[in-house]
């Protein structure tokens, strides 16, 4: 197992973000449902319709023909310290158009404050007809918070035949505030095989349940989303996830305020 360490020095307050990042060739990966599968010997996702194929650099496929919200939470209590408050999950995707059209959701990543979800943030990717997709977001409350919509280009897809998107990092950060109507959220879309950006959204100050702000669990995850002939995709993939959580800076102690520095400690076994 190898560590990789990325460091980002603005001055001489520090702390450390633990972020996990799961390649899916890794040892502990088989052909197969994802349920209980993993690295660490198993047991690392709680899953549901999910495949693994561990070939050509490894993923998940996602659920196909009708089966819909087939989720796979990775079993990391990311409030595990009870000083963490700032939490991130991401995924590396792509996929085929094989509909002229859609308009539904056809990625999700969530935050859970149990592993099947009772109080469940939502962040999503949505088809929107011909040309273009919408990237949003849904409390626990139920409440669509909306979101923009980004050309198909911007993923590499195109009307002239195009239709196999770029790889595309869809990532998730949540942050608690002080009560359950103090949270903040931003989502964003990278396009890895271009090194480019193609949107974000973020919010303060919006409204969870009391019971996804006070629990003592949170689970990083995503989900199928919607059924193929709504979003009117197939050959949904991904082939890297990572869930990371940061404690609050408070509870490192007053040091100078000049700046912050970051460290991403990654740890992922080795080919």
């Amino acid at each position: 197992m190898k560590k990789l360490i990325l460091g980002l020095s603005v001055a001489a307050a520090v702390f450390s973000a633990q972020a996990t990042v799961v390649s899916f060739d890794e040892a502990g990966y088989t052909a197969g449902a994802l349920d209980e599968q993993g690295a660490t010997g198993g047991s690392t996702w709680n899953a549901s319709g999910n495949t693994v194929d561990p070939t050509g650099g490894g993923s998940v496929v996602l659920a196909t023909g009708t089966d819909t919200w087939k989720y796979g939470v990775f079993r990391e209590n990311l409030r595990a310290d009870s000083g963490n408050n700032d939490f991130t999950v991401s995924q590396t995707i792509s996929w085929t158009e094989n509909a002229e059209t859609g308009n539904n959701d056809a990625f999700s990543l969530l935050f859970n404050d149990t592993l099947n979800g009772t109080s469940t943030m939502r962040a999503y990717l949505n088809r929107s007809g011909t040309d273009s997709y919408k990237l949003g977001i849904k409390t626990d409350l139920g409440e669509d918070l909306g979101g923009s919509t980004f050309s198909e280009t911007l993923f590499g897809l195109d009307d002239l035949g195009d239709t196999t998107s770029d790889s595309i990092k869809f990532s998730f950060n949540l942050v608690a505030g002080a009560s359950s109507n103090d949270w903040s959220y931003t989502i964003s879309l990278y396009n890895e095989t271009t090194a480019s950006d193609i949107g974000v959204i973020s919010d303060s100050e919006i409204t969870t349940s009391e019971a996804l702000f006070t629990a003592g669990n949170l689970y990083g995850g995503f989900s199928s989303s919607r059924n193929e002939s709504t979003h009117g995709l197939t050959d949904r993939v991904i082939t890297s996830f990572e869930v990371a959580a940061v404690p609050e800076p408070a509870t490192l102690g007053m040091i100078s305020a000049i700046g912050i520095g970051i460290l991403f400690i990654r740890r992922r076994f080795m080919m």
